[in-house]
C-alpha cells in the first residue's frame, strides 16, 4: 500500500495484501479488495468525537449569542474538520484504486483465458 499521510487515524494493524503474483481467488480470500473497515471505525470515531466536543463547548459558552458560538466554534475545530474531510476523501480514493484494481486482475485473468 502508498504512503498514507493519514495513517496515523488507524489505531490497529494495517491489513497486508498478497504479492502480485498470487492467484486472485487468494487475495479475495485474504481481502485485498475489502473497505477498510478499521480506518472507516476510526473516521467515525473521531467524527462522534468532535460532535461531542462541540456540544461540550457549546454548553459551556450558554449564554452567549448563537451567531457567536458558531464563529468561535468554527475557529476553534477548523482543523479537526478539514483533518476529518482529508481522511474521507482519502478512504474513497483507495476505494477507487482498490476497485480498479480488482478489475485490472480480473481483465488479466479473463485476458489469459
Amino acid at each position: 500500500m502508498a504512503y498514507n499521510r493519514f495513517q496515523y487515524w488507524v489505531k490497529g494493524p494495517r491489513h497486508r495484501k498478497l504479492h502480485k503474483l498470487q492467484p486472485i481467488e487468494d487475495k479475495i480470500k485474504n481481502g485485498d479488495f475489502d473497505w477498510p473497515e478499521d480506518v472507516e471505525r476510526d473516521y467515525l470515531n473521531q467524527k462522534r468525537d468532535l460532535e461531542r466536543r462541540v456540544e461540550a463547548y457549546k454548553e459551556s459558552r450558554k449564554g452567549a449569542s448563537r451567531i457567536d458560538i458558531d464563529v468561535e466554534i468554527t475557529q476553534q475545530f477548523k482543523k479537526t474538520r478539514v483533518t476529518l474531510m482529508k481522511v474521507q476523501e482519502e478512504m474513497y480514493l483507495e476505494d477507487e484504486k482498490r476497485l480498479q484494481a480488482f478489475k485490472d486482475e480480473l481483465s488479466n485473468l479473463f485476458r489469459r483465458l
